[in-house]
Formats: C-alpha cells, structure tokens, sequence
C-alpha cells in the first residue's frame, strides 16, 4: 500500500482546493466581463485572474 506522509496529503488537499478555487474565480470574472462591452475585459479582472 502506498504511504502518504500527512505533509504531502496536505499538498494534495491544498492543490485540489485551490484549483476549485481558482475555477470560481475565473467563472466569477468571467461573469463580470459580461457585464462589460463584450469582447473586452477589464484589466482589473485580468490582472487579478493571471495573478
């Protein structure tokens, strides 16, 4: 059986976490750029989504 140490599921559960946090934010950004003229998005939500 494999052995996890706690310290690497802890990686596993942090990545997999960010990662659906970071799909909400791009959703919630994308939401926004709706909102704006389509075909443009603001830079406040570019910057933000690259950072």
């Amino acid at each position: 059986m494999g052995r996890f140490s706690s310290v690497e599921k802890y990686i596993a559960v942090q990545s997999r976490t960010r990662s659906l946090y970071e799909l909400l934010q791009l959703q919630t950004h994308q939401e926004k750029a709706k909102k704006h003229e389509p075909g443009t998005v603001p830079n406040s939500c570019l910057t933000s989504c690259i950072t």
